[in-house]
């Protein structure tokens, strides 16, 4: 054998031996199963633009929609989440913009429609972005009706519980003329 190759030889056999000894400490775990198209993330109304966490109302919180007086339906950003045993911790969010009139009712409602335990709701000033100092709303047990404050623009928070499901915020983001 030429000196040069054999020079290759010996330097190439310890680094095989090193890196083989590397994956033999490494335990080898099965592979993942391909996901089926039943357990594959969906995407959120693109009136949100937001992605989904999953099928909404099954694999995690449903949408949540907020309509003024018959208006048509704007789904609410989602936030902090409890959700058959998992969740996500969110900050305080701008939400999703809806005008509304002074005194109007908004009327949220979850998307699928699932039953609801209780739900509270809360507002704050859009210029405040963390959340303090934020003021009750109204609450409940049923149907998640809120009276829109005065002018100005407002976050609403509201916060949805599921029964055993879990519970859900969505942030809407009101401009009140």
């Amino acid at each position: 054998m030429p000196a040069a190759r054999t020079r290759f030889m010996v330097a190439l056999v310890p680094t095989l031996a090193i890196g083989l000894a590397g994956c033999a400490s490494q335990p080898v775990l099965p592979k993942a199963p391909t996901p089926t198209p039943a357990s594959v993330a969906t995407s959120a109304p693109a009136s949100t633009g937001l992605p989904s966490i999953g099928r909404p109302g099954i694999d995690a919180p449903p949408d949540a929609e907020l309509s003024v007086e018959g208006g048509d339906p704007v789904t609410g950003r989602l936030g902090t989440f409890v959700w058959r045993g998992g969740g996500s911790d969110s900050p305080w969010l701008p939400g999703t913009p809806i005008r509304a009139g002074a005194g109007e009712t908004l009327r949220v409602a979850p998307a699928p429609d699932l039953l609801t335990s209780g739900w509270s709701a809360l507002l704050t000033p859009a210029a405040n972005t963390d959340g303090e100092g934020a003021v009750g709303a109204g609450s409940g047990s049923a149907v998640v009706d809120v009276t829109a404050p005065g002018a100005g623009s407002w976050t609403l928070a509201v916060t949805i519980a599921y029964g055993d499901l879990g519970s859900a915020t969505y942030f809407w983001l009101l401009e009140v003329p």
